[in-house]
């Protein structure tokens, strides 16, 4: 590369030099290469004027520009590059001449095979356009005589269509008898028909229904019929204007559910407008099912069912009204399955249902016992149930006290016979006995989950009304 930069200016025969020195590098007949955009320019040099200004032979004719660099050439090498041109310029015209000749032999050779020379002076040898053409023909000729061969095929099978029984299973329109199952048909001639042979009655006819308590007989239910099928069942404000069976739901007040009417998820089962029974589960501040029928006219009294979670199963297996239970041992460790049931809390000496959930105990002396986290024992109801024997004698005598701050404490005693007044009566301390429990009946905070709950019906109640 030469020193300094140049600049051209369109069609102009003049070249303007920056820091050049042209003198030293240039004379007549030579030539300067420049790079402009990516196209290069080889500029002739008719006379050189000074260091930095040269004539060039002819017109520069590309975009005016500055600041370029550019190599000198001296004539005699261009001379060089000149006759190599020439060279591959002649080679170039041979691979032409071999380009037409190989293009010759492939349109014009009468024979099957011809054979052509490759740029890099291999040679290969295929068929002609000839044979190329003489081959489609063939093939054209074999898709004329396929397509006459299904023509025939066609035109007989609907000869014996028209002619034939049903026995022929190429017979394919005009049947005289229908195809029997066997023959991958109905054996029947009408849609009537067919639904009686497949034994598909009468559902694949029937309707579907108009409504979602759409009663007619014989329609299809629809997805949400009757509370069936659908995340949300329907809702019934009012359980005594109910004519139709189903599952529904009751955000408001529900008529002939018990008190309060609202929150209720229950099926209605309708005999006639006399007689009708709803029952569901009311999902308020806690889970309960009741029923109520309707008997010409007039509704029973509602019935709440006994469940696990309305009811307990004291010391003795008896069944009784659950609210908060305590359930006091002095080996809560060895007790069995009936101690601790499921959804039952272990605390300290006590299992708890969850609304005594917070209810602890601990052993004091012997005999004597302390429950804390209630306000005493149940004010109204049944409180203390003791461990019985087989006669229903009791296994201990207690004693309880509450203190100011609500906690309890349980004495247990042994029994004594008292000459005096001929009874049974409490004798020493005693631990309670092994295997055994004292069921207490509570009294909770307010902040616990029974008042809670019992609050949320309350609630419910007055949302209803």
């Amino acid at each position: 590369m030469a020193a300094g930069t140049i600049a051209l200016t369109t069609n102009s025969r003049s070249l303007i030099g920056d820091s050049t020195n042209f003198i030293h590098e240039l004379q007549a007949n030579d030539f300067i290469v420049v790079v402009i955009g990516g196209v290069t320019y080889t500029l002739g040099v008719s006379a050189v004027q000074s260091d930095t200004s040269v004539t060039l032979n002819a017109e520069y004719n590309g975009p005016t520009t500055s600041g370029l660099a550019w190599t000198p050439i001296p004539a005699q090498t261009l001379v060089g590059i000149t006759a190599q041109i020439a060279a591959d310029t002649a080679r170039a015209i041979r691979g032409l001449n071999f380009d037409k000749a190989n293009w010759q032999q492939v349109f014009s050779a009468t024979g099957d095979t011809i054979t052509v020379s490759l740029p890099d002076g291999s040679r290969f040898s295929g068929p002609s356009w000839g044979q190329i053409t003489t081959t489609l023909n063939g093939w054209a000729g074999s898709l004329e005589k396929i397509n006459t061969s299904l023509s025939g095929i066609t035109t007989s099978i609907n000869t014996k269509a028209d002619a034939g029984e049903n026995s022929d299973i190429t017979a394919l329109k005009s049947l005289k008898t229908p195809l029997t199952l066997e023959q991958g048909g109905t054996g029947a001639a009408t849609p009537v028909d067919a639904r009686q042979s497949l034994e598909l009655g009468s559902a694949a006819t029937a309707s579907i229904q108009s409504s979602q308590e759409d009663t007619d007989n014989g329609k299809v239910l629809t997805v949400g019929a009757f509370g069936l099928g659908s995340a949300v069942s329907p809702v019934a404000g009012n359980w005594t204007d109910r004519n139709v069976n189903g599952f529904y739901r009751t955000p408001s007040s529900g008529g002939s559910l018990p008190s309060p009417g609202a929150n209720y998820v229950c099926q209605s089962f309708i005999f006639d407008n006399n007689f009708k029974v709803v029952a569901g589960f009311r999902l308020g501040g806690t889970l309960s099912y009741h029923a109520r029928s309707y008997i010409n006219g007039v509704w029973g009294a509602p019935v709440q069912f006994y469940t696990t979670g309305n009811t307990t199963v004291d010391t003795n297996n008896f069944i009784k009204i659950a609210s908060p239970i305590a359930r006091l041992t002095d080996t809560p460790k060895s007790m069995g399955g009936d101690y601790l049931e499921e959804g039952w809390i272990l605390s300290g000496l006590v299992s708890v249902n969850e609304e005594a959930k917070g209810v602890s105990a601990e052993k004091v002396s012997s005999g004597v016992y302390r429950v804390t986290g209630a306000l005493g024992l149940a004010t109204e109801g049944w409180m203390i149930e003791v461990p019985q024997d087989s006669n229903s004698n009791r296994l201990c005598f207690i004693e309880t006290d509450t203190a100011e701050d609500g906690a309890i404490t349980v004495r247990v005693f042994s029994r004594r016979f008292d000459v005096n007044t001929a009874s049974i009566v409490a004798g020493d301390p005693m631990d309670i006995p092994c295997g055994r429990w004292i069921d207490l009946r509570l009294q909770m905070p307010e902040d616990s989950v029974w008042n809670l709950r019992t609050k949320e019906d309350e609630s419910s109640a007055t949302d209803a009304g």
